[in-house]
């Protein structure tokens, strides 16, 4: 599975699909029309090799788990604080390097903005 790097667009025809687990997965890229998987509640990304987010994952109004942790995602879509039904955040680097600035204070302000949601974050090395 690891020399799948993108999933096809045409996934988001699956209209009733509610988890999407792309784990330990050479996947890089979500299709841009992920919006459009309106009944997806749970999207896990741990160990894969996906770089970025698309914007329409903001779409997704009954998205409730996002697992990043061990991905190579440098920067999260700002739109994110919008998922009101999200419980659950996970993200880590593999090696435990800290993360860039940038995404420090993008974790940081959905902290602050989603109080009814979990925050499972590690984002410093371990000596």
């Amino acid at each position: 599975m690891r020399d799948f790097k993108r999933l096809p667009d045409k996934i988001t025809q699956l209209k009733q699909l509610e988890h999407l687990d792309l784990q330990h997965s050479g996947i890089r890229q979500l299709p841009e029309n992920i919006g459009e998987l309106e009944s997806l509640k749970r999207i896990i990304l741990l160990f894969s090799d996906i770089e970025n987010l698309p914007e329409a994952i903001c779409d997704l109004p009954d998205l409730e788990r996002i697992h990043l942790g061990a991905t190579k995602i440098g920067e999260l879509p700002p739109c994110l604080n919008k998922l009101e039904s999200l419980k659950e955040f996970i993200l880590f680097y593999e090696d435990g390097t800290e993360f860039p600035d940038e995404l420090q204070w993008q974790v940081d302000q959905l902290q602050r903005d989603l109080t009814h949601c979990k925050f499972f974050i590690k984002n410093r090395k371990i000596e």
